[in-house]
């Protein structure tokens, strides 16, 4: 959880109306240096009133690893993997509007806490964007943005180097698959919670570190490795153990069903997700 202090506990958070089935929202400062502090404030809406934001979502991280940001002028802590988030989605010249649970919701307060997930579907649903931030850059990352583009982009061209047309070799090469592979076995890709906030977005952005991935790049390159599932990978693959083309069946299989599950986002809510991703990881087992 966050750690505040009681007293600024009270001050920070206020209850919420739940007849008008009120949210907070976050509004993160401006900032352009990297050492520079994260300044940020709360405001409630209804959203009944259809306000504009945006949502993030994300893995919570570990418990014991905590640094602080300015929350309305209080010191406010909050896990590392959110704050470096807040560092890198925080906009240079102006203000950025958005919903995030460990700060919009008081984490302290379990009937405001129970009251506030039912509404997470609908939190989601109305975000006009949804933020899948999966952890700070790395050095493979660039490898496996640059596969994930090949194939949205390139959907006739085969991975097997056998087949014409077929990829540029530097695609095909171990490396370059083994870094999708890691890049789809990120924390983020294994947790119940995620995949539903997935399924609800209107609209995906992926963000690793300053890297951004669109949500139709991603779902281009899913449905590139389904049509070519057969043809190539499966071939590929068994006659290549150990190449790590092999995985990809793996990681891309829960892919399937959630798309699937999207394109009936109004007729389900987040329990019917739950049991679908049920087998998934959570940082929480009531999450289950």
């Amino acid at each position: 959880m966050c750690g505040i202090r009681l007293s600024n506990r009270a001050q920070i958070y206020h209850p919420l109306k739940k007849i008008r089935r009120e949210i907070r929202l976050l509004h993160i400062s401006p900032g352009q240096k990297v050492t520079e502090s994260i300044k940020c404030h709360l405001s409630v809406a209804s959203l009944d009133d259809r306000p504009v934001y945006e949502a993030l979502s994300y893995v919570w991280g570990d418990p014991r690893v905590t640094k602080s940001i300015n929350l309305g002028g209080r010191s406010f802590r909050v896990r590392k993997n959110l704050w470096t988030a807040l560092k890198a989605i925080r906009i240079s010249d102006t203000s950025r509007t958005i919903w995030i649970d460990a700060i919009c919701i008081d984490q302290d307060d379990k009937e405001e806490r129970s009251e506030q997930v039912k509404l997470m579907g609908e939190v989601y649903r109305g975000a006009e964007k949804v933020i899948a931030w999966l952890g700070d850059d790395t050095d493979d990352v660039e490898h496996a943005f640059s596969v994930i583009k090949a194939m949205s982009d390139f959907p006739d061209l085969h991975f097997d180097p056998r087949v014409p047309p077929h990829h540029d070799r530097a695609v095909l090469e171990p490396e370059s698959i083994e870094s999708l592979v890691q890049f789809l076995d990120r924390d983020w890709w294994k947790r119940v919670w995620t995949f539903q906030e997935m399924a609800l977005a209107s609209r995906l952005e992926i963000r690793f570190g300053h890297r951004t991935l669109t949500g139709e790049k991603l779902a281009a390159a899913h449905e590139n490795f389904w049509s070519h599932n057969t043809c190539c990978y499966s071939a590929f693959s068994g006659e290549h153990p150990g190449h790590p083309i092999a995985d990809l069946d793996k990681d891309f299989s829960p892919l399937n069903r959630m798309y699937q599950y999207a394109n009936m986002v109004d007729d389900f809510v987040f329990p019917s997700i739950m049991a679908t991703f049920r087998q998934r990881q959570c940082t929480h087992p009531q999450d289950k």
